[in-house]
């Protein structure tokens, strides 16, 4: 699982924190605080979700292009690159 769904959630978490601290900042009373609420984590839920299909999207299309490859492997195919850049410059 990508970093990026983790940090997805946390977002989520801590905006849905702050839609139930907001009612009680506001002076609001009975059925029009849990209003706010629902509306609000409603709003919350629709763009998570929209990041989870995004982020998805953006790893398979990765997947498919073979740009899904490590960090390492990428590093490393720059080094032999250079290296050999070097060895043709000293020729």
């Amino acid at each position: 699982m990508s970093l990026m769904y983790w940090v997805i959630g946390l977002i989520l978490l801590i905006y849905m924190t702050l839609v139930f601290l907001l009612g009680r900042w506001l002076p609001l009373h009975g059925n029009d605080v849990w209003i706010l609420r629902g509306a609000l984590a409603v709003l919350g839920l629709i763009g998570a979700v929209v990041a989870f299909w995004y982020q998805h999207k953006v790893n398979k299309a990765k997947e498919a292009t073979g740009e899904g490859e490590s960090e390492e492997s990428a590093t490393g195919d720059l080094d032999g690159l250079v290296r050999e850049a070097i060895r043709r410059l000293k020729q």
